[in-house]
């Protein structure tokens, strides 16, 4: 290549042979046409997408963050997405079986009232730039963004079969946890108004006694929900008398509207959780 370079020392091509040159060295960029990456040039990685309704549409790396703006261009409303990032070897001809992940994310709305609507966009923040950083290091290893997968409102999904099995593994053990919860929730919910003031310390021992099993036969992931979904009401609790002991007004009717709106986000959650999650 030196040789031929200098053969053409006074010709006009140099030029153009210096930037295909930079070009090979460099690469050409890692995202696809009309993404705006960070103008600041970091380093960035690439981005491989799995699904077809969850469109990348801008990314950029701060100083302690890669920031991801992904466009749901569906016509249903997203209630969840994984993101994984890893590495792949640069030389790779089989790119899709040599990915390697290094870790993983899923944001799960299905826990509060909130959809990804047609046509919004999410921002996606990647705290960590270790695995990038790290990668940078090798010559033969490649640093990838992963969007693996999405799932919609009617329980359909895009992208890796497994990682769409585990959601839909993770909502069925929340949804199983969940019934038990509400189950004592309204329990509390008949006591008379003399007896609400102890409600929630006693709504608080009876969901600590919950079993973190089923007599159903419940994946790994599954067993996951069961506990995330009993963490999370007991947080719930704590919450609650953490307001009722700022409240000096502390009365029955505080406890029992606590306990009506615990009820009511719970099956919420589980009215979310009924779509089957199909490929």
């Amino acid at each position: 290549m030196y040789r031929y370079i200098a053969g053409l020392k006074n010709s006009s091509f140099i030029p153009i042979i210096i930037a295909f040159c930079c070009m090979a060295v460099f690469g050409l960029g890692s995202w696809s046409p009309g993404v705006r990456s960070n103008p600041q040039g970091d380093r960035l990685p690439q981005v491989k997408n799995e699904t077809e309704s969850f469109q990348l549409v801008s990314a950029e790396r701060t100083t302690d963050s890669i920031i991801l703006r992904v466009r749901n261009t569906s016509v249903q409303g997203i209630t969840a997405y994984s993101v994984s990032w890893g590495h792949i070897h640069k030389f790779s001809t089989k790119p899709n079986k040599d990915y390697r992940p290094y870790g993983a994310g899923t944001h799960d709305y299905a826990i509060g009232d909130n959809v990804i609507a047609p046509g919004a966009i999410e921002e996606i923040r990647l705290s960590s730039l270790a695995f990038i950083d790290a990668y940078a290091k090798n010559s033969n290893q490649e640093p990838i963004i992963n969007i693996a997968a999405v799932v919609f409102e009617d329980g359909t999904s895009e992208g890796d079969f497994a990682i769409c099995s585990e959601i839909k593994d993770t909502r069925i053990g929340e949804k199983i946890q969940l019934e038990r919860i509400n189950r004592l929730v309204e329990n509390m919910l008949k006591l008379p108004d003399t007896d609400m003031g102890s409600a929630l310390v006693r709504l608080k021992i009876d969901v600590s006694s919950l079993s973190e099993t089923s007599e159903e036969s419940l994946s790994e992931a599954g067993e996951v929900g069961l506990r995330y979904a009993k963490q999370m009401a007991l947080h719930m609790i704590e919450e609650m008398e953490s307001q009722d002991q700022r409240n000096a007004s502390r009365s029955s009717l505080d406890a029992r509207k606590h306990l009506q709106e615990m009820l009511r986000q719970n099956e919420s959650r589980i009215t979310r959780y009924k779509g089957k999650v199909s490929q």
